[in-house]
């Protein structure tokens, strides 16, 4: 069914057909083989940024993704990201209403996307990250991720005591 839900392994079958009519009469047998290659989706997740995660930045995405043993291989994985706080998707270099995919890097059942929003592209708010990693016959499999970016400038220190520039005889006590 695209997804690897298939009744049969990996090779090639035939399939024989007749009809008969009410009288007894029978066609031909039609014969037809097909191949079936490939049946079960690869596997696959998403590892940085790790689900849950409280993120400064999210300009490099990663994760896993490796074929079945004897499968068609990885061919491609595809990743969306999307802001909440706008419902908006990240495409390459902004944000925009439609949704769309970006292509990630394949390494040797890894994938890397290291173009992610950065700085000014990445506000404060919760983010919701997919990836899609499909085999050679585009059967796919599907990962998500939740994170939370906090672009929020931490609240200034301020040391009263001792006054800048003061001598002191003796260490006192913070607590």
């Amino acid at each position: 069914d695209g997804n690897g839900n298939s009744l049969f392994q990996q090779g090639t079958y035939a399939a024989l057909a007749s009809a008969q009519d009410a009288v007894g009469n029978v066609s031909a047998v039609l014969l037809n083989q097909f191949s079936i290659a490939d049946p079960l989706p690869p596997q696959g997740g998403i590892t940085t940024p790790a689900p849950g995660a409280i993120v400064g930045t999210l300009g490099t995405l990663s994760g896993t993704a490796v074929d079945n043993a004897g499968g068609s291989g990885v061919g491609r994985v595809e990743i969306r990201l999307y802001r909440q706080s706008d419902a908006t998707y990240w495409n390459g270099t902004g944000w925009q209403s439609i949704p769309i995919f970006v292509r990630a890097q394949l390494g040797e059942g890894t994938w890397s996307y290291h173009q992610g929003p950065r700085g000014g592209d990445l506000a404060t708010g919760d983010y919701y990250l997919e990836a899609f990693a499909y085999d050679q016959t585009t059967r796919n499999t599907f990962a998500a991720s939740a994170v939370r970016a906090d672009r929020t400038t931490p609240q200034t220190l301020l040391i009263t005591s001792p006054a800048h520039g003061s001598v002191i005889t003796d260490l006192p006590v913070i607590g």
